[in-house]
């Protein structure tokens, strides 16, 4: 870009716009998390700030006003929203309680409306902050590990990357390149001859590789900075060929209308099964993330000459790998049975099939593949690419799925297994993502009112909103996976720990399920017959009434009622005793 006066003008006015900003915390310790990092359904909208416990004063970045408080379980957890007279929204969340006059109009809005989920919007200037403020103590609501999320949006509420906008921290360090992956992306393309591609990992030499048909090209790569050791999403990532920059990735700005489509910016698929995180430098359906300049990124057997990836950080250092395109004898760099060692004997890609017996592999193209049945019918494999059906339903016609009109499946083919034993599991494969949610459906054995629907998760079951038609447990899945029902009788457990409490402590309650989890709306507590709100931490399955000024004299009456998802209920009722 060619900088003229006008541009030098336009850049100095915006820094000008930053001079004088604060910094949320008292200390700079570095970050965990920075902004476009990938999140499970969506994109991470600002950066994490480390407290190493709770408790840390958390300051107004600026003058402003309280434009909006929220309360929830999950998400942002306590979180609070200052607008300055730029109009630009600082976000910060996860905190442990608000600043005394904020916290008051918080918990009159819980209990008016008893609960403890509340989101309340403020008129302009009701509740003016100024810069250096504190506005709330740090914590870890709405997540595990304590820490504060800090975020920065524009005048259209879009959030933007703080550290290029007078937030940065010091960082001399240049981001890791762990290895790049080639993908064929059709049953017509290969990498050195495999349909399977090819992983390379960084090293002295510059490898040769062979393509043949449409290749995407993933990096695995992180950031670091100074005083701390988190692996973190670069600032921007340029793609070269023959010395040309032919795609520049530049993670700075998002609407929240395409969050979701952070599963599409990575491989989702490769992640589900190797556990490693590969970035795409190409773009497929259903990502419209406003990330990238240039072409699409995918490499054909046009493209010829020294491929170099450039990754920096948003203090600009850098780091860059290359590898040649074209070499005829590169079939001998490839070591595409990487990584795939612990493959099934029959497992099912965007592009084919991977037969796999003792030590050999065999591969089936797509274009080859009709609807097929395996193993004495417990496999059937769809090929989309010669018709998309309605509906697709598991060869014991238990387990079906809808896919919508406008669903996006980035897939030549569909298959699904049924894996019997206890539980019997509905396997869809390959482990795609959606690009929105579509229903699926499982004949329950018996008894359908003490079942729901189940996704396996990282070797858990976690439990999938469920309802009932008839004898059939319905839900909405956003990916392919591993689906099962489950019976679930047993009640919530609810106990107090401590009945004697001093002045300052506040109550707290461990309730716990063995399986579907606790039911946060079914949530009702009394304090001596009164209604009154608990906090619920589902982290670390906890109901703690954090407002001990609110109980006067020294013997009381608690009394608890809540159900888990499946609509088993629990109560209990303690005397407790509070000292001064």
């Amino acid at each position: 870009m060619k900088v003229t006066n006008k541009v030098r003008i336009t850049l100095l006015m915006l820094s000008l716009l930053f001079i004088g900003a604060g910094w949320p915390l008292k200390e700079k310790l570095g970050l965990t998390s920075t902004f476009g990092e990938w999140r499970e359904g969506h994109v991470h909208a600002g950066i994490d700030l480390p407290t190493e416990e709770t408790g840390k004063e958390v300051y107004s970045v600026s003058d402003g006003w309280v434009m909006r408080m929220r309360t929830s379980p999950w998400g942002y957890g306590k979180a609070i929203y200052i607008k300055d007279s730029l109009e630009r929204v600082f976000v910060y969340a996860h905190l442990s309680s608000f600043s005394k006059s904020i916290k008051k109009r918080v918990r009159e809005e819980q209990l008016k409306k008893l609960t403890y989920e509340v989101d309340i919007w403020f008129k302009k200037g009701e509740i003016p902050v100024k810069k250096g403020e504190i506005i709330g103590i740090s914590g870890r609501s709405g997540c595990y590990t304590p820490h504060l999320h800090f975020e920065m949006r524009d005048t259209e509420n879009n959030p933007v990357d703080p550290l290029i906008r007078g937030f940065s921290i010091p960082d001399n360090i240049p981001p890791e390149i762990y290895a790049i992956r080639f993908v064929p992306l059709d049953d017509t393309s290969t990498i050195c001859g495999s349909h399977l591609g090819a992983i390379f990992h960084t090293g002295r030499d510059t490898p040769s590789v062979c393509i043949k048909g449409r290749v995407g090209l993933e990096i695995e790569t992180y950031d670091k900075v100074n005083w701390h050791s988190g692996l973190l999403s670069p600032k921007e990532i340029e793609l070269y060929i023959g010395g040309k920059l032919v795609r520049k990735e530049y993670y700075d700005r998002f609407s929240y209308t395409h969050a979701g489509d952070s599963r599409f910016e990575f491989d989702f698929t490769n992640r589900v099964r190797t556990g490693r995180k590969f970035r795409r430098l190409f773009t497929v359906l259903g990502n419209d993330l406003p990330f990238y300049e240039g072409r699409d990124g995918i490499l054909t057997t046009k493209d010829h000459g020294l491929v170099s990836i450039i990754v920096k950080d948003a203090a600009s250092n850098e780091s860059k790998i290359s590898i040649f395109l074209g070499d005829s004898n590169a079939r001998n760099y490839c070591h595409f049975k990487r990584g795939y060692e612990n493959f099934l004997n029959f497992t099912i890609f965007t592009n084919g099939i991977l037969l796999r017996k003792d030590n050999s592999l065999g591969w089936i193209e797509a274009s080859k593949i009709g609807k097929i049945v395996k193993s004495g019918d417990s496999i059937l494999v769809w090929n989309i690419d010669v018709k998309r059906h309605p509906l697709y339903k598991s060869p014991d016609s238990r387990c079906i799925i809808y896919p919508s009109n406008d669903a996006i499946l980035n897939t030549s083919l569909i298959s699904v297994k049924v894996s019997r034993g206890k539980p019997i599991k509905w396997v869809w494969e390959p482990p795609i993502p959606l690009n929105g949610r579509i229903t699926m459906e499982i004949k329950a054995p018996f008894e359908p009112n003490s079942y729901s629907i189940y996704e396996l998760l990282e070797s858990e079951w976690k439990y999938c909103e469920t309802y009932l038609e008839g004898n059939k447990l319905i839900t909405t899945i956003d990916n392919f996976g591993t689906f099962t029902c489950l019976v679930d009788t047993v009640p919530p457990s609810i106990f107090l720990k401590k009945s004697y409490l001093n002045s300052n402590t506040p109550i707290i309650v461990h309730v716990s399920d063995s399986l579907s989890g606790i039911d946060f709306f079914s949530i009702k507590t009394l304090i001596d017959e009164k209604p009154t709100v608990f906090r619920y931490d589902p982290e670390m399955d906890r109901l703690i009434h954090e407002y001990p000024e609110e109980i006067s004299g020294d013997k009381h009456t608690l009394r608890i009622f809540l159900k888990d998802k499946q609509g088993n209920e629990a109560s209990g009722e303690w005397e407790f005793y509070k000292g001064y």
